[in-house]
């Protein structure tokens, strides 16, 4: 059960896939299948269609019946040549034939197999590569979160964070706002839904190929199509959100909160902030926390899908008394949550709270905070209450 809380988007991934090929199968060979065993077959014509190799096949005791069927079915990895060689030489091979009870056609040969999966497996390149598809999948997935989960585990040298660029223009408030902006969960939701939205796409353009339904300019264009639409367009939205926000003025919002939590907040406050930020930050994590010489910057915003919404903040370190922070896990069967807030209690009474996203390490952003020469404090037992 565990293992399924934490694995769930594989296997949501893998009952959509697996739903979709099921509904194919189901076309295509529909449900009432029956299988005439061991039966007398004589090849007689083999040609290609849409690059897939098919062979013609006469009952021995009746050639008025032929039907087509792939030669991977037939003869399995038999090459051409030896092939051509049983046609010519008229030989009769034993097969499985399945038939469909409703409509009374051939449906499917094979070699040895008696089961549906075999039919399945033979005569569906569907069900043959999609199912390798998906395990391959499987394990990349498996493998980028063994990577992950192995990373968050060690020890992160906050040296690595300090962000001094030689163009004093990335320093600039804008920019380091745009840094802090979330972009993760919108991109997350367009790519996941155009992935699946694509591969459903896709497996239905193969099958339309394999069955003849459309030609090889038909796949081409169908191909164009699918990079547009599932590539070209998402990338596009994306690049159109991210220079939108690059370009949105906060400075208004930085003086708004400022006058409601801080002491003392001058008519040059954006002034002091940003040459304080001209001299280089100890610590910049992207889309989390800036910490400069003088200042705190994070957003009073929670997680939210959009990156337009931010509510920035600058705290100078001189007013603040002490730090608490809150960190743990709850989830459901599907989902796993992880809670984790930085609350800045101010020399003035007041409280600011920044949420963190450091996930499996908080404890990243505290050793950044330990420049501020506060007491910090764990307070998580006290907010689950």
């Amino acid at each position: 059960m565990n293992f399924i809380k934490k694995n769930y988007e594989i296997f949501i991934v893998n009952f959509i896939f697996l739903g979709f090929i099921v509904i194919t199968l189901l076309a295509q060979f529909g449900v009432h299948i029956k299988v005439e065993k061991r039966v007398e077959l004589i090849p007689v014509k083999m040609e290609y269609r849409n690059s897939t190799r098919y062979i013609k096949l006469e009952y021995e005791d009746d050639p008025q019946e032929s039907f087509w069927a792939p030669a991977f079915a037939v003869f399995g990895r038999a090459s051409e040549y030896e092939i051509k060689g049983m046609i010519y030489d008229g030989d009769s091979i034993k097969r499985n034939v399945f038939i469909n009870t409703n409509s009374h056609k051939v449906i499917g040969v094979t070699q040895s197999g008696r089961s549906i999966l075999s039919l399945y497996y033979y005569n569906s390149q569907m069900f043959r590569y999609g199912i390798l598809i998906l395990i391959i999948g499987d394990i990349f997935i498996v493998m980028v979160k063994a990577i992950h989960n192995k990373k968050s585990k060690q020890t992160i040298d906050t040296s690595k964070y300090r962000y001094a660029p030689e163009d004093k223009r990335a320093l600039e408030l804008h920019e380091i706002i745009f840094q802090l902006r979330e972009f993760w969960g919108l991109n997350f939701i367009i790519i996941l839904i155009c992935s699946m939205m694509g591969i459903i796409y896709s497996f239905a353009l193969v099958a339309l190929y394999s069955t003849e339904v459309i030609t090889e300019i038909g796949l081409g264009i169908g191909i164009v199509i699918l990079c547009i639409i599932f590539v070209m367009i998402p990338l596009g939205i994306i690049t159109l959100i991210r220079k939108k926000a690059k370009k949105k003025d906060e400075k208004d919002k930085i003086i708004k909160n400022a006058n409601t939590y801080l002491s003392n907040v001058g008519e040059d406050f954006l002034e002091q902030l940003q040459a304080d930020l001209n001299k280089g930050l100890p610590f910049m994590k992207k889309h989390n926390l800036v910490i400069s010489d003088r200042y705190i910057i994070g957003s009073l915003a929670g997680a939210s899908l959009n990156p337009m919404v931010f509510d920035p903040i600058a705290i100078p370190k001189e007013q603040i008394r002490e730090i608490a922070y809150v960190y743990y896990t709850w989830g459901t069967l599907r989902y796993r949550f992880i809670v984790q807030d930085v609350y800045f209690r101010l020399k003035n009474g007041k409280e600011i709270v920044l949420p963190v996203k450091d996930r499996h390490n908080i404890g990243l952003t505290l050793k950044a905070l330990e420049d501020c020469r506060v007491p910090i404090i764990d307070i998580t037992q006290e907010k689950k209450k």
